[in-house]
């Protein structure tokens, strides 16, 4: 069990959050403004939520201890 998965999970956690309910505080950081320009802003929530999911798996993984850490 290695605790790094945990904060991997959370930050999934967190991603997903921003893309499903949409925050203005975090939508309007710099990183999340140029993929909105990019792709626009629900290209830009749909990233999210997919980048999210793929660290929630990733970091479960990590956690049972199926994929080993660095």
């Amino acid at each position: 069990m290695n605790p790094v998965g945990l904060l991997i999970v959370a930050a999934g956690l967190f991603s997903v959050g921003c893309g499903i309910f949409n925050w203005e505080w975090a939508m309007a950081s710099r990183q999340a403004r140029f993929l909105s320009r990019m792709i626009t802003r629900n290209g830009a929530r749909a990233f999210y939520l997919v980048v999210g999911a793929a660290m929630i798996v990733v970091g479960t993984l990590m956690f049972t201890g199926v994929i080993a850490a660095a």
